[in-house]
């Protein structure tokens, strides 16, 4: 049996050097079934805290693309039909999985800034025996004022 351990821990390293932006990865703790009634607004108010970080680090953001496929989906989100660009997060396959409805706000990006403050929802994770990072699919769901999204 030949060990492969060496080359893929050396090429995992590599990977992760490419890296350069950062993000925030965020669950929130139990969806609006926690969050009480005001009597006086007779809104819904979420407990403190009601959101947990899940990752904070180093990661990478590509728009998907693979085989020519499209890189918008069409989403429903409260009842509003609209376009949600698709993209692939890139994370240290050390780092916690995200799952699918988690927040991921991209918090430094140093070869394209106007991604900073962006922010995502996960649709869906990897995984394998061979992978040198963990790969998840997101999508876009807000910019910063002045943003391109």
């Amino acid at each position: 049996m030949v060990d492969v351990a060496a080359p893929l821990e050396a090429a995992r390293l590599e990977v992760e050097s490419l890296m350069t932006d950062a993000c925030r990865i965020t669950r929130q703790i139990d969806g609006v079934r926690d969050d009480a009634l005001d009597p006086t607004t007779l809104e819904l108010v979420p407990p403190v805290p009601d959101v947990i970080e899940i990752y904070v680090g180093p990661c990478g953001v590509s728009a998907r693309n693979p085989s020519g496929q499209s890189t918008q989906s069409l989403t429903e989100d409260a009842g509003d039909r609209e376009w949600a660009a698709r993209y692939t997060l890139k994370t240290p396959v050390a780092a916690d999985v995200p799952q699918p409805g988690d927040t991921v706000e991209i918090t430094a990006c140093v070869r394209d800034p106007h991604l900073v403050g962006w922010t995502f929802r996960v649709i869906a994770s990897t995984g394998g025996t061979f992978k040198l990072s963990r790969k998840t699919e997101i999508e876009l769901r807000q910019t910063p004022p002045g943003g391109d999204g």
